[in-house]
């Protein structure tokens, strides 16, 4: 995508519930889980 910073394009749809498990571990494991925990 081209354009300047900041219209969007990095905007993506919302998890479901399988995929922010899966962000959450791999999250943990990378050691980058912040003290709020889950990931959605």
């Amino acid at each position: 995508m081209i354009g300047p910073p900041g219209p969007g394009k990095f905007m993506l749809p919302a998890l479901d519930a399988s995929e922010a498990l899966e962000m959450t571990m791999l999250h943990s494991v990378a050691g980058q889980l912040s003290a709020g925990g889950f990931i959605h």
